[in-house]
């Protein structure tokens, strides 16, 4: 009875403690940037890098994984679907395709109709349990590129580095079908649909 004694105090320490404010990242499919076929398997993708991300306690393993999104047929980053991480306050902290965005302010940066769409992510990541975002962005450099993007941006907690992060992945999809069956608004901006 006199070893269980410190353990029953603990486990009565431990209900009474107040609630984390910070939700345990729970453990959820593994869906990769090469799976990305659809909004569904998109946010798949998004929820699970969101698991990875949330449960880094140190720097070496963050580290590992930031050279794991940079890198070109990784679980992150695969061709045109990759993530990319906002601070809450719009900046890019990483950007799996373009390093040099890395630290550069883009709260203000509109999609080819005027949308300001990382603020639209950040508002939609902000939401309980994030969103989709619909954006257009023309790559002048690939005349064959798809004009809008699908995005899933939801908040996630950092522990190592105590703060809350926008996490947003998206693709080039075909909206051409949506393109006929809507008319030219199809590409609009944030999706009520969840």
């Amino acid at each position: 009875m006199a070893r269980s004694a410190p353990i029953f105090l603990t486990l009565i320490a431990l209900s009474f403690s107040p609630p984390s404010p910070r939700p345990a990242h729970a453990q959820v499919e593994k869906v990769t940037a090469s799976e990305v076929r659809d909004r569904e398997s998109l946010k798949g993708f998004v929820l699970w890098a969101e698991s990875v991300f949330g449960r880094i306690e140190d720097m070496d393993e963050g580290r590992r994984v930031l050279d794991e999104v940079r890198t070109e047929g990784s679980d992150y980053n695969v061709g045109n679907v990759y993530v990319i991480l906002f601070t809450t306050e719009g900046r890019v902290f990483i950007h799996g395709e373009d390093p040099d965005m890395d630290r550069r302010r883009a709260a203000d940066v509109q999609d080819d109709r005027g949308t300001p769409v990382v603020r639209e992510m950040l508002a939609t990541g902000a939401e309980d349990g994030g969103g989709f975002v619909e954006w257009c962005w023309d790559d002048p450099a690939d005349p064959d590129d798809v004009h809008c993007k699908d995005s899933y941006a939801i908040r996630y907690y950092s522990p190592v580095s105590d703060r809350d992060f926008v996490i947003v992945g998206g693709y080039y999809q075909d909206l051409d079908a949506r393109r006929q069956a809507a008319g030219p608004a199809a590409c609009r901006g944030r999706s009520a649909q969840r």
